[in-house]
């Protein structure tokens, strides 16, 4: 059988996709499917919060010239507290009555009573994968955008992939001088009490450490930078100097659930803690860096101050956080390079906070068979919460907003936005396995009580089995994965023609392909689409409603103003009559008046004549003449 050793690209033609997809599995001869190699970034500023040496994973093709690089998510911490909180894993924080890092719970004890077992206690996302008994060099398999199976990832399969760990808990974005120059023989051990930051946070180093590893200026290749929320972030933030870094190479940005927005000030309130500026400062055009420096206070706010974009707060937070500012302006992200973003518009990440002090149902609970089936007397009805709902309205809509304001101003930018109550669709590596060092930690969303409104957990295979209720855009009328929307993308846009797919169902969560895990206090998870219908069908009643009553208002007015111009111009009518009447009997009296003074006036005349008469006729007679009648 012949071999041919090809990228396949996804077609905007699904019977052509359809025919390549078949042929691959007769003539492609799929890539060996090697793991993942790790290697230390040799530049000693490259470091993890806790001093370690960063690194990354790669998987080399000798005979491609083409690269996916790929930068891992995990959040951040913005102050001492979080930051501490942080370093334990989630579940050792839940042990202790903790769980998010935004809440209080005794650290030190958990600490104290755990650090003996450290490569079970201490977060991944705050150190190097070396500090954990894992074999670096033959377990780690790379999935979705980075799996060599051409099946599932046909347009990358063959590519030299590039997995960078996220350990710098700052959005790649510190250049944490604080510690100076030597660092390599720093000693940290952690403080659970301590009162300053006690990490360093040099991911702008990290990042960009790992092209200048890998890269000189002179490649000429084709680059796909790619990354999963904070990484995401990074990417875009590093994108203009990736491009004059690599000025030969023909680049284009994937990024999946990076769209952040300030929704109820949530990103600024987090990432300026300790930073108390005024709502006439903020819409002003000061200088925040001098302002921040005056406070004498350390958060990771102050540390990453040093990238322009990080000063500018016009949209209410700072521009370096979310990247739909930064696609926006020209002068941060490149107008010719193509970007395809990928979120939910209820991405639960900064839509969690907003929740938490709210309840999804009114009291009391009651399951959904009882709710939707078994409707005996027994059974007590759920009491919807609108103004839980009414939230994520308003955060869908906000999201909604941004969305097409920023494809209206960036020609370059291409999506693909889900429906699901989600953060986080890829899982790249095995890492991301069910006991791996991110399998084991799920993304939840619990209410001021502790219990848990929405849970999921990062899963391989999203990449290619999710699908949008129907894809719009570039002809395409059927559903569309995520990895076959890459391939349009890739295929189609450029920096002026982008691609958009949508889902075609318009409530939260109404794709039957969102995670099956949302929850919402035990309740089954099929009730959320059923409650999302009813919400829809109650305010479609409410507007309909009230749309007739408002016509039937306006049409009793408009008969009761008929009703009075009749009565109006039934009353005027007798007055103006009468009116009429007597001006027209007064006009009568005048005629007779003038027509008395013309009588007199012609007798008078009349008299006068007769007199002439008379003196001609006596003047004729005395002189002889004779007047003939």
């Amino acid at each position: 059988m012949l071999c041919v050793h090809a990228e396949m690209r996804a077609s905007p033609n699904y019977g052509v996709l359809a025919v390549l997809q078949l042929c691959s599995l007769v003539v492609i001869c799929p890539r060996a499917a090697e793991a993942l190699q790790w290697r230390l970034l040799t530049d000693g500023n490259a470091l993890c919060n806790d001093f370690s040496q960063a690194g990354y994973y790669d998987r080399l093709n000798s005979s491609s010239t083409d690269w996916a690089i790929f930068f891992e998510s995990g959040g951040a911490c913005y102050s001492v507290e979080t930051c501490n909180r942080r370093y334990l894993r989630r579940e050792v924080r839940q042990r202790y009555g903790g769980g998010l890092i935004t809440e209080e719970f005794n650290l030190a004890r958990a600490w104290n009573e755990s650090k003996n077992r450290k490569s079970e206690v201490v977060s991944p996302l705050m150190t190097s994968v070396e500090s954990f008994d894992i074999d670096l060099h033959g377990k780690i398999e790379g999935y979705d955008l980075l799996s060599t199976d051409c099946g599932i990832n046909p347009d990358f399969c063959y590519h030299n992939h590039i997995l960078v760990p996220y350990c710098s808990s700052d959005l790649w974005l510190g250049n944490d001088t604080r510690f100076g120059s030597d660092t390599a023989n720093h000693s940290f051990i952690f403080n659970p009490e301590a009162t300053d930051l006690q990490f360093i946070f040099r991911g702008f180093v990290i990042f960009r450490s790992v092209f200048q590893e890998i890269f000189s200026s002179k490649f000429s290749g084709n680059v796909l930078l790619a990354g999963s929320s904070a990484g995401g972030v990074g990417v875009i933030n590093h994108l203009n100097w990736v491009k004059q870094f690599l000025p030969a190479a023909d680049i284009r940005v994937f990024t999946e659930s990076s769209w952040f927005v300030n929704f109820h000030d949530n990103i600024y309130r987090g990432f300026t803690n300790f930073v108390d500026i005024s709502e006439e400062s903020r819409a002003s055009n000061f200088n925040i860096t001098e302002y921040v420096e005056s406070q004498n206070e350390t958060s990771l706010y102050t540390l990453i101050l040093h990238h322009e974009p990080c000063n500018s707060i016009d949209l209410g937070t700072p521009c370096c956080i979310s990247i739909h500012c930064l696609i926006s302006n020209s002068d941060y992200v490149p107008t010719n390079i193509p970007i395809l973003v990928t979120f939910s518009i209820y991405d639960v990440y900064l839509l969690g906070p907003s929740l938490r002090g709210l309840q999804p149902f009114n009291p009391p609970m009651v399951s959904y068979d009882a709710q939707f089936e078994n409707r005996g007397e027994e059974s007590e009805p759920v009491g919807l919460n609108f103004d839980f709902l009414r939230v994520i309205g308003e955060y869908g809509g906000t999201m909604n907003n941004t969305l097409a304001t920023t494809s209206h101003q960036a020609a370059h930018l291409s999506y693909y936005v889900t429906s699901c109550f989600q953060h986080i669709y890829l899982a790249t590596s095995s890492l991301w396995d069910e006991g791996g060092l991110f399998g084991s930690d799920p993304f939840e969303v619990t209410n001021e009580n502790g219990a848990t409104l929405i849970r999921h957990t990062v899963q391989r295979g999203r990449w290619d089995q999710f699908r949008l209720t129907q894809g719009t855009g570039s002809d395409l009328n059927n559903s569309v994965s995520i990895r076959e929307a890459v391939g349009v993308w890739l295929t189609t846009a450029n920096e002026t023609h982008p691609v958009q797919f949508r889902e075609s169902c318009h409530v939260a969560h109404c794709n039957d392909l969102c995670p099956e895990e949302i929850s919402f206090e035990l309740v089954d998870s099929n009730l959320w689409s059923n409650i999302s219908e009813i919400f829809v069908y109650v305010v479609v009643g409410m507007v309909t409603l009230f749309c007739f009553i408002t016509k039937g208002i306006f049409f009793l007015w408009h008969r009761w103003l008929l009703r009075r111009q009749e009565m109006f111009l039934c009353r005027s009518r007798d007055a103006v009559m009468g009116h009429a009447i007597y001006q027209i009997a007064d006009n009568i009296n005048e005629i007779k008046q003038m027509m008395t003074v013309l009588t007199e006036d012609v007798a008078e005349m009349n008299k006068r004549l007769k007199r002439i008469e008379d003196k001609i006729t006596a003047r004729c007679t005395n002189n002889g003449f004779v007047l003939k009648q």
